[in-house]
This record gives C-alpha cells, structure tokens and sequence, in this order.
C-alpha cells in the first residue's frame, strides 16, 4: 500500500498508475491526486478556507485590507483559497491587496511577505492569511 500527499497531483499521475497496474493500492491524503488512486482522505478545504474568512471579516469588522500568502496549486490550497475568498464577498470593504504564492517553503514565503509589506507600507496590511507552510 501506498500512501501519498502530493505536491504536484497532475505530474505523480504516471506513477499512480504504475503502481496500480502492479496491484498495489493507491491512498491519497489532503489532495486529490491524479491516475486513479483506491481511495482519498481529505478535510473539507473548502469549508476550512470559509472559515479563516469569516473569522478575519468579523475581526476587520468588515473592513481592511489583506495579504494573502498560498502554496503549490493543489486541491487542499485552490480549495481553502476559493472559501476563503467566498467568505470574503459578504464584506465589500476588505480588499485582497497582494496575493503571492510562497510555494511551501518558509524562506520564500518570509522573502514574499518583505517585499508585501514594503510595497504596501507601514499600517497598510490588517490581516495576513497564510497556508500550506
């Protein structure tokens, strides 16, 4: 048995299939990784990422301006990110004023949210929304 969290879901397609062509079950976590895997065990990202969102309108007071800083595109991230955003259409008033991908690593998500808070100045961020770090 294999089990698997990818980080690229399209590229491990070739080896999920191999794997299932020798009989060996395919179990993915957290992600919906392609080539026909057995079976999937996920949170409910979309749910999770609505959530943090009404969380921050709430303690924006629905208003404010955001900096958000995501990971590789993969179902667990793309689906956290769209609640989120949904979350954040019931407040007019908060703004997404940088959107970066940080590609799971934390010192590239750092040297992303210097160069955010630099371009954005002093007072200017009122809530940041990272994930997948």
């Amino acid at each position: 048995m294999i089990i698997l969290s990818s980080v690229d879901t399209k590229g491990i397609a070739a080896a999920v299939g191999q794997a299932k062509a020798a009989g060996i079950p395919i179990i993915s976590v957290d992600t919906i990784s392609e080539g026909g895997v057995n079976a999937s065990v996920t949170s409910d990202n979309v749910q999770a990422g609505r959530i943090a969102g009404e969380y921050l309108v709430k303690r924006l007071n629905g208003k404010g301006n955001i900096a958000v800083l995501d990971g590789p595109p993969v179902s667990a991230v793309t689906d956290r990110i769209a609640g989120f955003k949904e979350a954040l259409k019931t407040a007019p008033g908060i703004k997404i004023v940088a959107n970066q991908n940080g590609n799971g690593n934390r010192e590239t998500s750092l040297a992303k949210m210097e160069t955010i808070l630099q371009a954005n100045g002093k007072g200017q961020i009122d809530a940041v929304f990272a994930i997948n770090f």
